[in-house]
């Protein structure tokens, strides 16, 4: 029960797509509707991102990782990869601790990862082909999608993930999904295969 009321505390912004590369305000929403407060991004070094990020071979040139807080104090990280790719992780740390179900379900709805695709193609006033998509799922540790998306007009091509997972070492179980760790992903490097990043997404676990 105790894990229940801790994902009940924890904002969950992401699954209004409020924080994360939708949301770079000060200010992001809760699932209830209220406000949660943001600090400024800050620079962190590789070492401190809580995932691996050397396991794919078309980004593992880093330009940037950083870090900010929301006013629960749990933190959200992103990563910059070199020639396009770019990866958003939001980590509940306490222990038991998980996110709801209702943000549970948004990450295993590929329509949240084609409307988080659509506004990185609209940013770019660039129109958007739909092209595979792959779920990512595995009962109770692992959910979300990959998708591949593109633009011929433009010459780019994406591959865009939302995903969620439950840390190893997190005891917490119930009766539904719950994920402890929320990851948007972004690789429009046309240096990877699908195959490739769904296996870099499957194998994504936290840095001991």
């Amino acid at each position: 029960m105790r894990f229940r009321l801790v994902a009940m505390a924890a904002t969950l912004c992401v699954a209004l797509g409020s924080c994360g590369p939708q949301g770079e305000t000060k200010v992001g929403k809760t699932i209830a509707g209220a406000s949660t407060q943001l600090t400024e991004w800050h620079h962190i070094s590789p070492s401190e991102f809580p995932v691996k990020l050397r396991d794919l071979k078309g980004v593992t040139i880093i330009k940037s990782t950083e870090r900010r807080v929301r006013d629960n104090h749990i933190g959200q990280h992103r990563a910059y990869f070199g020639h396009g790719g770019y990866i958003w992780v939001e980590h509940l740390s306490a222990p038991h601790a998980v996110f709801g179900l209702r943000g549970s379900n948004r990450v295993n709805s590929v329509d949240w990862v084609l409307d988080t695709a659509r506004k990185f193609f609209k940013k770019r006033n660039h129109t958007m082909t739909v092209g595979e998509k792959r779920r990512i799922h595995k009962y109770g540790e692992r959910g979300g999608w990959l998708v591949f998306v593109s633009n011929e007009e433009h010459g780019r091509a994406c591959l865009v993930a939302r995903m969620g997972f439950l840390n190893n070492a997190n005891k917490a179980r119930s009766s539904g999904e719950h994920y402890d760790t929320y990851v948007y992903f972004r690789d429009c490097t046309r240096q990877n295969s699908m195959d490739e990043v769904e296996a870099f997404l499957r194998g994504l676990k936290l840095v001991s």
